[in-house]
């Protein structure tokens, strides 16, 4: 070698290889859609269940200490 470091090939941002993102990839395109969209609204469940206050940003804020927010439509539209 020259002194040179050899180029990396794992992401900064994930912390990944290549072939590990390209293996992730085509696993999570083989899915089925109905799980991807389970997986979808449990985020955006905790994501709210965690802080109320976040559901002023799907205009829910009238919501906030209620559980009603997860049968409103402006939740199902955005955990879609």
């Amino acid at each position: 070698m020259d002194g040179t470091r050899r180029r990396s090939n794992i992401c900064e941002i994930t912390g990944l290889s290549a072939h590990q993102k390209a293996i992730l990839t085509t696993m999570w395109r083989q899915l089925p859609r109905a799980l991807v969209f389970d997986l979808g609204k449990r985020v955006f469940e905790t994501v709210f269940e965690r802080d109320p206050n976040l559901l002023v940003v799907i205009n829910l804020e009238h919501l906030q200490c209620t559980n009603q927010w997860q049968e409103h439509v402006n939740f199902r539209t955005h955990a879609q």
